[in-house]
């Protein structure tokens, strides 16, 4: 199900080459879509409406309490703020969305109280997945549209990819999803034994229940213990036994990038990790080294490596080299291809049309 959190970051920050915020972890005790330890000021509160609510929002789960932009220089979290502040202010007057700055600052609240795994929570506080646009209404998200599902992103016949879609009814359980469709509330997209994906109904389970088959999750606040039976448990503290972030109670992280651990609190310099997330603040994790070390950062052509990386983009390490170059960062509003290892556009934006866009689609 797609919330505006995912939306915003896995559709604008991931395909903008934010790397750490794709890195698959968080510090709450789900995993989810970030990564990575705060590099700028983490969020106190604003006022000003809806540009005070965006700036909360970035803050707290952004460069705050779920940091997930890494260590970035403190020149470079000002300058994205800025973007995001831009991104979201298009999001807030979209057409038909739930979304405002009540409901924007009443997610961050949450997130403060609760930790960042409410931002996986199905349904929550900051689910904002659905709007009040009736069928056939012209829509870019599906947080626009009443039966939660916008055509927009769904494939098209020649391969493409649909900018400007209507929004639709989401197939029911057992319907076809194959084409980037969105499942209804309570279900999710799933493969199946004949290559297709259907839509199927989502189970939550309580401590020990199964959580090994399709569609089966855990309450809010507990984990999928693989390791030992497939089955929801409640994560634990210092020194427990570990081979996930999930399986440790905020903030602490399990290092290990493969094997087990123990739950335990970010390291220090030289402290096995596996992704940003696992340092102490102002450390990076070295994707090759998989070590905890202070990190540079270049622009775009410039060479990287493990502590030598991109502002925007990522460093590419092909096969067993140890540094590479930063893509090219293509300015909003040029000519694009679609992100590659060699080009980017800017953090946020999107390649949509053929150009550059930091917001959305214009339909008409």
């Amino acid at each position: 199900m797609e919330t505006w959190h995912r939306f915003a970051i896995a559709a604008f920050a991931c395909a903008a080459g934010l790397t750490a915020a794709c890195s698959g972890k968080t510090t709450g005790a789900d995993s989810g879509d970030g990564g990575g330890s705060s590099g700028g000021s983490s969020g106190g509160s604003s006022s000003g409406g809806s540009s005070g609510a965006c700036d909360d929002y970035f803050n707290t789960i952004f460069s705050g309490a779920c940091e997930t932009i890494g260590p970035l220089p403190a020149s470079e979290v000002t300058r994205i703020q800025g973007r995001f502040d831009t991104l979201c202010a298009a999001a807030l007057t979209l057409p038909g969305v739930s979304l405002n700055a009540t409901s924007l600052e009443a997610c961050v609240a949450a997130v403060k109280s609760g930790g960042c795994s409410v931002l996986d929570q199905e349904q929550g506080p900051c689910t904002f997945d659905t709007g009040s646009l009736g069928a056939g209404a012209t829509c870019v998200t599906t947080a626009q549209c009443q039966g939660g599902d916008c055509t927009a992103a769904n494939e098209e016949p020649d391969g493409g990819e649909i900018l400007c879609g209507t929004c639709v009814a989401p197939p029911a359980i057992g319907q076809s999803c194959e084409n980037g469709q969105q499942c209804g509330p309570g279900a999710e997209c799933n493969g199946n034994s004949t290559g297709g994906q259907t839509c199927i109904a989502i189970t939550y389970g309580a401590v020990g229940a199964s959580c090994a088959g399709a569609g089966m999750e855990c309450n809010p606040g507990l984990y999928c213990n693989y390791s030992s039976g497939t089955v929801c448990a409640a994560p634990g503290g210092a020194g427990t036994p570990c081979t996930e972030d999930g399986a440790c109670a905020a903030p602490l992280i399990c290092p290990s990038s493969s094997g087990s651990s123990t739950c335990q609190s970010p390291g220090a310099a030289g402290a096995p990790c596996e992704d940003d997330v696992d340092c102490v603040s102002g450390l990076g994790c070295g994707q090759s080294s998989h070590q905890c070390l202070a990190v540079t950062f270049v622009g775009s052509g410039q060479p990287c490596s493990d502590s030598i990386r991109c502002l925007v983009g990522g460093c590419t390490l092909a096969g067993s080299a140890t540094t590479g170059l930063c893509p090219t960062v293509i300015p909003d509003g040029q000519a694009c291809t679609g992100d590659t290892t060699t080009s980017t556009c800017d953090t946020f934006a999107n390649c949509e049309g053929g150009k550059c866009v930091l917001g959305y689609a214009s339909c008409p």
